[in-house]
């Protein structure tokens, strides 16, 4: 059994429909494989609304409903699929940042350069499962980066939460949490990106804070402790000393008589 037909392939320019907005809403009949070399508007697959980036892959799948934001150009293949080829198209997303966006036009140009699909069979099926190999590696990439965005977001968000609330009781069992990190992760994954672990930089953040009012306030050291964040002020005093070398009450009598 074939595993390919109908292929349609080449180059698509929308200008031409230039009193057009939007295309009309449609049900997709085969399998469209799009690449974007170039920003553009969008088209909404499904109630999806997905943008045209530079170097993008848009796939279509029978079924689906879909119409776009005119004005765009892309390189397609629009063809039907069973067996093994269609099985992968059907797990894929709708859409894909490529990393090699040459390699999908090589490909893309060589199935707009088949005439006959029986003739040339064998060439469109080697086009089709390397444009298959292209978007199975991209699908990884495209994973891979969003679960490494996700955690930086999440790491970037706890030392926010230090730097705005140092005030507050904060564990680290509380920012694990909100970056949605198992503690220990949390923990070695915030030490890679800022050098020093998560408590570490909290204690930092009080530090620096207390350091600041010492200097621009008359409360004492003792509401100084307490308005950032540390138990006690003998504790306070003792990371302090640890930190600038000098207790606090030394540090701001310096302060003043350099004033």
């Amino acid at each position: 059994m074939k595993e390919i037909s109908d292929l349609i392939a080449g180059l698509f320019d929308s200008t031409n429909l230039r009193r057009t907005a939007f295309s009309a809403k449609r049900k997709v009949t085969a399998y469209e494989i799009e690449l974007f070399e170039s920003d553009y508007f969008y088209c909404v697959i499904n109630g999806e609304k997905i943008r045209y980036r530079k170097n993008t892959l848009v796939i279509a799948r029978p079924g689906d409903e879909r119409y776009s934001k005119l004005h765009f150009a892309c390189r397609y293949a629009h063809v039907n699929l069973s067996g093994r080829l269609k099985d992968f198209f059907d797990s894929c997303p709708h859409i894909l940042s490529v990393s090699d966006p040459s390699a999908y036009v090589e490909a893309l140009d060589a199935l707009s350069k088949i005439e006959n699909e029986d003739e040339d069979y064998f060439s469109a099926m080697s086009a089709l499962y390397r444009i298959a190999a292209l978007v199975k590696r991209d699908t990884q990439l495209n994973r891979s980066t969003a679960n490494s965005s996700a955690k930086a977001d999440g790491l970037f968000a706890a030392a926010a939460l230090m730097e705005k609330n140092y005030a507050r009781k904060i564990t680290l069992s509380s920012l694990a949490h909100l970056a949605n990190m198992h503690p220990n992760y949390f923990s070695a994954a915030f030490k890679k990106l800022y050098e020093v672990s998560p408590m570490q930089y909290l204690l930092g953040v009080r530090l620096r804070a207390a350091r600041y009012l010492l200097i621009t306030t008359g409360k004492s050291v003792g509401e100084i402790a307490a308005l950032t964040g540390f138990d006690s002020q003998t504790y306070f005093s003792h990371r302090f000393r640890l930190k600038y070398g000098i207790s606090p009450k030394a540090y701001r009598d310096k302060y003043e008589r350099s004033i």
